[in-house]
């Protein structure tokens, strides 16, 4: 007997009665035994599914790779030559070129800065004077810092130190979070 018609058979062999039942309710460990078999079988077969989706994907990917191969050298190659051809008739005043079968455009590209080395950047403009006016500052809300001096009433937020409700935040009651591990 195979996994799947092992799991099948389980699966019908302990089905509840009021399983069919809209208001069906796990009462006793048999019913979570029976219901976490059946999480287990389906989730299983989402795996599955989901494996053989990416082998396909990633046969199509290679196939689609070996199939163009050529082709994109060629536009590789074309592009260049007509992107060297446009900037050459740049320098006349040309910007772009109108073909019967497509169109070159070029356009000037600004200079900019980039920065390579953020924490380089940062400790050479605090030391220079521009730390003010080169560096922006992030603002946000540190939420553990916050937590640890207010108190909550209902949805309110309440400053420990002066007893006032605090605009902008709210209280969210905290919560059970269920998660499922189906063994293998």
């Amino acid at each position: 007997m195979t996994n799947e018609s092992l799991n099948e058979f389980q699966l019908s062999d302990a089905e509840p009665e009021d399983f069919y039942s809209p208001s069906f309710v796990i009462e006793d460990e048999s019913k979570a035994v029976w219901a976490m078999r059946k999480l287990a079988v389906s989730q299983r077969r989402i795996d599955t599914v989901n494996r053989q989706a990416q082998d396909e994907v990633a046969r199509i990917e290679r196939w689609v790779v070996q199939s163009t191969r050529s082709d994109r050298a060629t536009v590789d190659y074309f592009s260049e030559v007509l992107g060297n051809y446009v900037k050459r008739l740049r320098e006349d005043g040309q910007k772009s070129l109108s073909l019967p079968d497509g169109t070159v455009k070029s356009r000037e590209i600004p200079e900019k800065v980039k920065v390579d080395d953020l924490d380089v950047f940062l400790k050479w403009a605090e030391q220079a004077g521009h730390g003010y006016g080169w560096v922006r500052v992030k603002k946000e809300a540190d939420l553990t810092a916050i937590k640890a001096a207010v108190t909550f009433d209902g949805d309110s937020v309440i400053d420990s130190e002066n007893g006032v409700v605090i605009d902008g935040l709210s209280h969210v009651p905290s919560s059970v979070s269920v998660t499922f591990e189906v063994s293998e």
